[in-house]
């Protein structure tokens, strides 16, 4: 099955497939290639427990574009902001 990384909390991931939210947890092998599923990433993975909505992380698909702090992939947009402080005269 394939699936959306909504959230991370210590190495439980969340992952959206159409209107259903697995809790997953990603392969060993991930760690050993030290590569790190992050928010916004596509993955596919396989149920363990579909009572329960557990699952593990088999494979990242490709990302687009990757921020490291915060941990982010897939942006589609993206506003920066930055503000100039006025000198008092």
């Amino acid at each position: 099955m394939q699936g959306l990384i909504i959230e991370n909390v210590s190495n439980l991931y969340k992952i959206k497939q159409s209107n259903k939210i697995y809790e997953a947890t990603a392969r060993g092998k991930f760690k050993k290639d030290e590569i790190t599923p992050v928010v916004g990433d596509k993955v596919e993975f396989e149920i363990l427990d579909e009572e329960n909505k557990k699952a593990v992380i088999t494979k990242i698909e490709e990302r687009q574009n990757y921020i490291k702090r915060p941990k982010l992939a897939n942006i589609t947009r993206n506003c920066i902001c930055s503000f100039k402080q006025r000198s008092k005269t």
